[in-house]
């Protein structure tokens, strides 16, 4: 019986090469994780190896192509906090805009105050 890897073989492949320098090799490794990952079965969301991607973009300045990737991101989960929570992080501590990063963090309170977000599981109390 062989198992399903969690997650594409390129993931790994993508951040090494991108550490070493290789962004457009890189990218297109990035690009394989995403196909592979908008395939049924598959464990991780293409949302996660975007956002992933983006972060790779900003900490090498490349503002536009961060912020059509979490644009990506947020249409395809709109509703997903973690993901606006790792723009606004990425926003900061790859870009250092403070502004953006406030920015971000209200959208994110936005979202967990309106009905977009469920809010029935952070109801119930942890029973210790």
């Amino acid at each position: 019986m062989t198992s399903t890897p969690r997650e594409p073989a390129e993931s790994r492949q993508a951040s090494d090469v991108w550490l070493e320098g290789d962004y457009e090799r890189a990218r297109d490794l990035y690009r394989v994780c995403v196909e592979k990952a908008a395939q049924p079965g598959s464990v991780l969301p293409p949302s996660f190896y975007l956002a992933e991607w983006a972060r790779h973009e900003a900490s090498i300045g490349n503002r536009e192509s961060f912020e059509q990737l979490f644009t990506q991101v947020i249409k395809a989960e709109p509703d997903a906090p973690f993901w606006r929570l790792c723009y606004a992080r990425d926003t900061w501590t790859e870009l250092k805009d403070k502004d953006a990063c406030i920015a971000r963090i209200a959208e994110l309170e936005d979202l967990l105050a309106s009905d977009r977000w469920p809010r029935a599981h952070t109801s119930k109390r942890l029973k210790l």
